[in-house]
């Protein structure tokens, strides 16, 4: 796929430069008046960046905010080939490998039940924190490859398909983990708290939505849930021992990993801020967010407090197009650095709640995406300063950022000087009670 540098190299309607491939639904006439051939022939020469206006007449809504969603680098150097299923753009055969698994999925008929479940959610069970045999179960579970009593008697392997746990249905997948008697009060007892008896969606679509917002702990707790009532309902079957739910519960409680070691890698055995911290004698700190709202829009927040906690500047930009929320916390991170450089701030501590944006800034490799370039202009705008690091902390710790992140639309674009709305003063005052040194 092409990633738009000038755009001079690159045809609007021949070259793949969009996600969907090239443009198909739009205003060839009103394309052919304004001579429209080459990328570069939308982008707008006067403010340096799409030209909104024709884009508007020629494109339709959907391929609009795709368009513009697309960060024009501000060194415009030539278009070049990228791969595009991964972040950092690069091809290996790794990523070829995962792109002919997705091809072939993808022939599979929409009644598959592998269909329904997205990228974030496997990222999700597959990062949460539990054994690698709890997550083995849940993967065979969204497959359908769990060797329930119904797909038995399917496949002529046994001859009674009603669950031996309630004795009341046929045992399928949903039944056996959600809907039986049984297993409701193990999910009802747990510290999840859930009433399966409300929840009539099916376990994938239940678990689509769960882990996708849920943390690594909870998807944790959720996996190692699931195992061990598959596993009490085998010892019931194969050696009689009485399905307990209490004893489900204590046996879940220990499938929990035990905390990694120091020595361990791995995001989940690294330690992080979980409070906004003070930045150190004669340094800035500069927390910034991003917030994606619905329509593929971004609002943006940043704000550069000193040692006592006092907020020096604050900004806000809206109605800012991005691809994905991890590219708009890159352009947030490029924002903010330009901003800062404009304020005059020359020794700065950069601060973020994006593990994604931060592992990228940290490798300091080069890549082809525009993922990668907006981290490398970022870098570029770096030696403007006397001092410069990210660090990342959770987002507890980054509310006075999230707030003007997601209230950019209403502030619309505005720099703050020593000062701040009213509704922010009680969370930077939080922050700064939280981290007064201890007397």
């Amino acid at each position: 796929m092409w990633k738009v540098g000038n755009g001079e190299g690159i045809h609007v309607w021949r070259d793949r430069w969009l996600s969907n491939g090239v443009p198909i639904n739009c205003n060839r006439a009103v394309a052919a008046d304004f001579g429209i051939e080459k990328v570069s022939h939308l982008i707008s020469s006067l403010i340096g960046g799409w030209n909104r206006t024709i884009i508007e007449m020629i494109f339709p809504p959907t391929t609009v905010a795709e368009i513009l969603a697309i960060p024009l680098p501000h060194q415009r150097g030539p278009d070049m080939l990228f791969w595009p299923d991964n972040q950092h753009g690069n091809y290996t055969t790794k990523a070829g490998y995962r792109f002919i698994l997705g091809v072939k999925a993808s022939s599979v008929a929409s009644s598959s039940r592998a269909a329904q479940f997205t990228a974030g959610f496997w990222k999700a069970m597959w990062g949460s924190d539990s054994l690698p045999r709890c997550k083995e179960l849940v993967w065979r579970c969204c497959q359908g490859a769990v060797p329930i009593r119904a797909e038995l008697v399917r496949r002529g392997i046994a001859e009674y398909p009603i669950c031996p746990l309630c004795e009341e249905t046929e045992e399928t997948i949903d039944h056996a983990f959600m809907s039986c008697s049984l297993v409701r009060r193990v999910w009802f007892a747990s510290v999840l708290s859930v009433r399966m008896e409300e929840n009539t969606t099916g376990l994938g679509t239940f678990l689509q939505e769960l882990l996708v917002c849920a943390d690594m702990v909870v998807a944790g707790k959720v996996c190692s849930l699931i195992y061990d009532v598959w596993e009490a309902r085998n010892r019931w079957v194969f050696d009689g021992d009485p399905f307990d739910c209490r004893r489900v519960l204590q046996r879940a409680v220990s499938l929990s990993p035990a905390p990694a070691s120091s020595s361990s890698q791995g995001c989940q055995q690294r330690s992080f801020a979980s409070s906004w911290l003070r930045p150190p004698e004669g340094r800035f700190k500069l927390n910034f967010d991003a917030s994606v709202l619905g329509d593929g829009s971004a609002g943006l927040g940043m704000v550069v407090r000193d040692v006592d906690g006092m907020v020096l500047a604050a900004a806000t930009e809206s109605n800012v197009c991005v691809l994905s929320p991890v590219q708009g916390e890159a352009l947030c991170m490029r924002w903010a650095i330009a901003l800062a450089i404009d304020l005059g701030f020359r020794h700065v501590l950069l601060e973020t709640d994006c593990l994604q944006l931060f592992d990228m800034w940290r490798s300091k490799g080069r890549g082809r995406s525009y993922l990668a370039t907006m981290v490398q202009e970022a870098r570029t705008l770096s030696c403007h300063f006397d001092f410069i690091d990210l660090c990342f902390v959770r987002r507890s710790g980054n509310s006075v950022a999230d707030y003007f992140a997601r209230n950019a639309v209403s502030y619309g674009q505005r720099v703050w000087v020593e000062d701040v709305p009213p509704a922010v003063l009680p969370l930077v005052n939080g922050d700064i009670l939280s981290s007064a040194p201890v007397v």
